[in-house]
């Protein structure tokens, strides 16, 4: 059977691109895939952060890297470049949003985002700035048996009520940690106009909020804190998540308990992580499954199989 073809598309140059080009690149080198051509282009979609691959007849799969819908004002009109796509597999996935939509059957939750490129990714050949990263840069497995916290959040931008709230809770779940954990509480906010208005008693200095920094940091033994966003590189480091709960929709495998557990005011943080602090087999389960869940679902060329597998299945198993 031919290698099945696509030519690649993206509306920009967004670095969250490269984790899905990188994908296609590696699938490509593994001779699961061809790639006969590359371009930046404008696409029909409500915003450029998406990559298009259209493997012909029909079989054109868009990956949305945006993680909200505030680039989709008009689900209704969405809904019409839908009908365009064979698949729409959108990060921040949220289902009840589109629910009814006719074409709705379509979107699929690409899941977590990851800044991180290949050796030979033609992303890095379109943009200025490539990623000096690759999945094996965030990679490790190991487990410990006692454990410290880490908890280093970006502040959100302040534009509503929800966003205010959840701010507040990073903050005074920090204080509580510092206070309750001391020497063995590694933490703060990265470096942002917010965090130094509102609480530049956390604000960390630059040399602790490196990539180069953090990727080495969360290797060691550490139960890690986290915003959402945060998830993808927790899991390549195979390390246990406490966060605060979240509504969209990832592909496969992660659930509470299993991959993580939540928290939704300081005492509860404080709770949740005694609890793990006290089970130290609950840690190595969580670390486990979170790295199996990344080589399954969220290294680039998984990621992307994944997706392809869903609407091509006669080409990829």
């Amino acid at each position: 059977m031919p290698l099945p073809s696509c030519h690649i598309r993206l509306g920009c140059c967004a670095p969250q691109l490269s984790q899905i080009a990188a994908g296609f690149t590696l699938l490509a080198q593994q001779k699961r895939l061809r790639i006969q051509s590359t371009e930046v282009a404008p696409l029909l979609y409500p915003h450029p952060y998406v990559l298009e691959a259209d493997f012909g007849r029909g079989n054109v799969f868009a990956y949305d890297v945006t993680e909200s819908y505030a680039q989709i004002p008009c689900l209704k009109s969405f809904d019409a470049n839908l009908s365009h796509v064979a698949r729409y597999f959108k990060r921040g996935h949220v289902r009840d949003l589109h629910d009814g939509l006719p074409n709705s059957w379509k979107l699929r939750p690409l899941g977590l985002g990851l800044h991180v490129t290949c050796r030979g990714n033609f992303f890095d050949t379109l943009t200025t700035t490539p990623c000096p990263f690759s999945a094996e840069d965030y990679m490790s497995h190991n487990s410990y048996p006692a454990y410290k916290i880490l908890f280093i959040v970006q502040l959100l931008p302040q534009h509503n009520k929800q966003a205010k709230q959840t701010n507040q809770l990073y903050i005074n779940s920090i204080h509580a940690c510092k206070e309750a954990f001391g020497a063995d509480f590694h933490g703060g906010l990265l470096d942002c106009a917010i965090a130094r208005k509102i609480a530049p008693e956390l604000v960390l200095p630059a040399s602790q909020t490196r990539q180069a920094h953090l990727l080495q940091q969360l290797k060691g033994n550490f139960i890690c804190v986290a915003a959402p966003g945060q998830f993808a590189q927790l899991c390549a480091a195979g390390r246990a998540i406490v966060t605060t709960p979240f509504d969209f929709g990832l592909p496969g495998p992660f659930a509470r308990a299993r991959n993580y557990v939540t928290y939704d005011s300081p005492e509860s943080c404080l709770a949740r992580l005694n609890e793990l602090l006290e089970s130290t087999p609950a840690v190595h389960r969580m670390e486990a499954a979170n790295f199996t869940y990344f080589t399954q679902f969220i290294r680039p060329d998984a990621m992307v199989l994944h997706t392809l597998q869903d609407g091509l299945s006669q080409f990829f198993t």
